[in-house]
């Protein structure tokens, strides 16, 4: 598949890591896709050693200029199943997903294929209705066209949504607004396998 699972995280959040990395290390089921932890300059020393569990660190900067350094830089792979430390799994995640997820993107042509709850923020239309899967697209007028919700991206249309200088929020919003004109196709598939554990740099359970 050639894909990452690429979770992005920052210094500032090292109080998450040790749960973050418990819990996921633990509903993470494949043992050959690797998946990549972006840190600053400290290391997640709770990650399983000789795994396929691996620090990338970045020298600290804004958001987008530490995300676009990892992608083109230090990792390789051409699909990016991208999420956040706050995002805690609540459900297993197995290699057949991610198979899933690549082949419907593929077979669909999406840019990217969001898999999340549904939101109120969003504007999805229903495309594929004999489909086995139930599978929406984002409406070219929805909010969070970029989304940083857990998505399997290619590469080349994520790194084209990222401007240097830009935070997570920003790049929500702006990003949004350039890749309109472009008239993305993203998928969203509706699955609640994960759960906010942060909000505002706290615990929120």
């Amino acid at each position: 598949m050639d894909l990452a699972v690429v979770v992005q995280s920052c210094d500032k959040y090292e109080f998450v890591w040790e749960r973050w990395s418990k819990c996921f290390q633990g509903a993470f089921v494949p043992k050959d896709i690797p998946v990549c932890f972006l840190s600053e300059l400290r290391v997640n020393e709770y990650l399983k050693p000789n795994s396929n569990f691996v620090n990338l660190r970045v020298v600290p900067d804004d958001w987008s200029n530490r995300l676009i350094e990892a992608l083109t830089v230090l990792i390789p792979h051409k699909f990016i199943f991208y999420m956040q430390e706050d995002m805690f799994p609540r459900a297993l995640l197995f290699k057949w997903h991610l198979e899933l997820f690549h082949s419907i993107l593929n077979e669909m042509m999406f840019d990217a294929l969001q898999v999340s709850p549904n939101s109120k923020h969003y504007t999805l239309e229903d495309c594929f209705p004999s489909h086995p899967i139930k599978i929406k697209t984002f409406a070219n007028e929805s909010n969070y066209l970029v989304s940083h919700q857990p998505r399997l991206w290619k590469k080349e249309f994520l790194l084209s949504c990222l401007e240097k200088g830009e935070s997570p929020w920003t790049n929500e919003i702006e990003g949004t607004k350039r890749i309109r004109k472009r008239k993305p196709s993203i998928g969203f598939i509706e699955w609640n396998w994960y759960e906010h554990m942060i909000k505002k740099g706290k615990w929120i359970k």
